[in-house]
């Protein structure tokens, strides 16, 4: 009993989440799905349940302490180092590993990957992976929004809120946003160092003037820039699908097989719902 005290005490918003009567179609699809996860929902896992989720029903879960963010959907205050050592145990029970895996010390915001961690690991400890590194997803979501103002189509360069936030270098931060998604360029341009020279007389002693002489020393120094831009070749493999709906003979054939897609269509919707997707059986429910 004092395990299921311990549980239903650090994972509260959880229990008081799943006891929400007014949590109903699929905001109650999203809160299973996070009690199912232990608070922390990768949002790409449930894109498209996302989309279908109103502000109202979001309303709902953000009542309870829900953030849907950029990249996860979590529960904030259930990332703190009690919670998440509780969350790795369970975890690791429930897949029955034979060695259960530590958590990353508290405080740091990011670590380094090793590939030899479990997957799903560094979502159960609350970071995401990216590239070379694993970002606490807390300080993920106040990167994005430092992100979000930049001009990602042009370009942009790296600001020191964004390196303090991470803690990482010009190069370390490169590789977290090469694994986010964005495209990295390295460049180099000249860096102008200023440096004191001693003045001389003619009469070979050796005078430090007042206002000693500032020269120009050029150096190149590395920089990287990150944008944001769809692929080229998606760009095409989309145009010529575009050109393919447009011949007369598709329409020919769609009226031959008319019967068949009706059919096939029949089939489809007869089809009973998969009674371990709760969103399956919700669709069901809202097309009776």
């Amino acid at each position: 009993h004092y395990l299921d005290r311990k549980i239903e005490t650090l994972f509260e918003p959880l229990f008081s989440m799943k006891k929400d009567s007014q949590i109903i179609g699929l905001s109650k699809g999203v809160a299973f799905l996070l009690v199912e996860s232990l608070g922390i929902l990768p949002r790409a896992d449930v894109s498209k349940e996302l989309k279908d989720l109103d502000q109202v029903s979001r309303g709902l879960l953000r009542k309870h302490g829900v953030r849907f963010g950029q990249y996860n959907v979590f529960v904030p205050i259930l990332l703190k180092p009690a919670v998440t050592r509780l969350r790795l145990v369970l975890w690791s029970v429930i897949n029955n590993f034979d060695e259960f895996p530590s958590p990353p010390e508290p405080g740091l915001v990011t670590v380094g990957v090793t590939n030899t961690e479990v997957k799903g690991y560094f979502t159960k400890v609350g970071y995401h992976y990216s590239g070379d590194w694993a970002l606490r997803i807390d300080m993920l979501e106040r990167l994005a929004d430092l992100l979000r103002k930049e001009d990602s189509r042009n370009g942009f360069e790296a600001t020191p809120d964004m390196l303090s936030i991470t803690g990482m270098s010009h190069e370390q931060f490169a590789s977290l946003m090469s694994g986010l998604g964005y495209q990295v360029i390295k460049s180099e341009r000249q860096k102008i160092k200023t440096s004191n020279v001693e003045k001389t007389n003619d009469e070979s002693d050796v005078e430090i003037s007042d206002n000693p002489i500032v020269s120009e020393e050029e150096l190149n120094e590395p920089f990287w820039s990150f944008s944001w831009q769809v692929k080229k070749k998606l760009q095409k493999t989309e145009s010529k699908k575009e050109l393919k709906t447009k011949p007369v003979k598709r329409k020919k054939s769609l009226h031959k097989n008319r019967g068949k897609d009706s059919s096939n269509k029949h089939t489809e919707k007869t089809s009973p719902p998969d009674p371990n997707n709760p969103f399956s059986v919700l669709m069901a429910l809202k097309e009776k």
